[in-house]
């Protein structure tokens, strides 16, 4: 089951997930984690363009094949996408 890691970070089987990352795991590992390092699916936070780093929104724009043209700023990246019609999944 997917679950928000919302403090700091959560290292699993050798592989660190930090704030904001979302990891498979099953109950009985996650559960006595819930309310702490990590939140249950239905109290993940929606996915925002904002929550995205400027590496992601730039990857992100190349994969959906939008020209930033002179967009350098995170907030001039997102304003981009967003008038390309581009929404958070």
């Amino acid at each position: 089951m997917a679950h928000f890691v919302t403090l700091w970070l959560l290292q699993h089987d050798g592989v660190e997930y930090p704030a904001g990352s979302v990891v498979e795991l099953a109950e009985e590992i996650a559960a006595p984690l819930v309310g702490g390092v990590l939140a249950r699916p239905e109290a993940m936070p929606a996915p925002t363009l904002e929550g995205l780093t400027v590496v992601q929104l730039r990857e992100l724009a190349e994969a959906q094949g939008i020209d930033l043209g002179p967009a350098r700023l995170k907030a001039e990246i997102i304003e981009a996408l967003e008038a390309a019609g581009v929404r958070p999944e």
